[in-house]
């Protein structure tokens, strides 16, 4: 949850972590975790991309231009 908003389910939000935690840091891997996040979510919320883009150290805009 993110200022009142919320990404999913807890178990959702969870799984999202793990992917994260996974790929912290590794900018390469950004297709893998929008790919991930689309079957975490069975879509790409808005605000995971934000929350990607942190964790990945890329422009959200950089994410954008990919989905």
């Amino acid at each position: 949850m993110c200022n009142g908003v919320r990404l999913g389910t807890d178990e959702q939000v969870k799984e999202f972590e793990s992917v994260l935690k996974q790929y912290q840091g590794s900018r390469e891997n950004v297709m893998v975790v929008l790919q991930k996040t689309q079957g975490i979510f069975g879509y790409i919320p808005e605000l995971s991309v934000k929350i990607i883009s942190e964790s990945l150290n890329i422009p959200e805009s950089e994410i954008y231009g990919i989905i």
